[in-house]
């Protein structure tokens, strides 16, 4: 769910960064075709590598999580690709899931914790 108008070059912007900035985030891919006749985007997911507001460890949060309707079979492959490297780097993974506007002001997020659990 969008919250606001995009801005174009804002939001390719920070793509870039979460793309191309190697201690930023990452980002994954959903595409569905054959490789030689064109394959088509059908889901991604940016994440990038922040600190806890009150301490000093780190973990990996969603900056988007985007799939197309009725390509719904790319979300839970994207998170298990997001879930592998949490785990690997040793961090949780919290995911912004199941957002809904509650009135014109206040929006619920339930978050899914993933990755280290101790």
């Amino acid at each position: 769910m969008l919250h606001c108008p995009i801005a174009h070059a804002k939001s390719l912007a920070e793509v870039r960064r979460v793309v191309c900035d190697r201690d930023y985030g990452f980002a994954y891919l959903a595409l569905e075709g054959d490789s030689r006749f064109g394959q088509r985007l059908v889901g991604t997911i940016g994440t990038i590598f922040v600190s806890w507001w009150y301490g000093d460890d780190h973990f990996f949060t969603d900056r988007w999580f985007f799939t197309l309707p009725g390509r719904r079979w790319a979300g839970p492959r994207l998170l298990a690709e997001a879930d592998a490297i949490a785990r690997a780097v040793g961090v949780p993974l919290i995911v912004n899931l199941k957002q809904r506007r509650t009135t014109a002001a206040v929006t619920f997020v339930k978050p899914a914790l993933l990755g280290k659990s101790e």
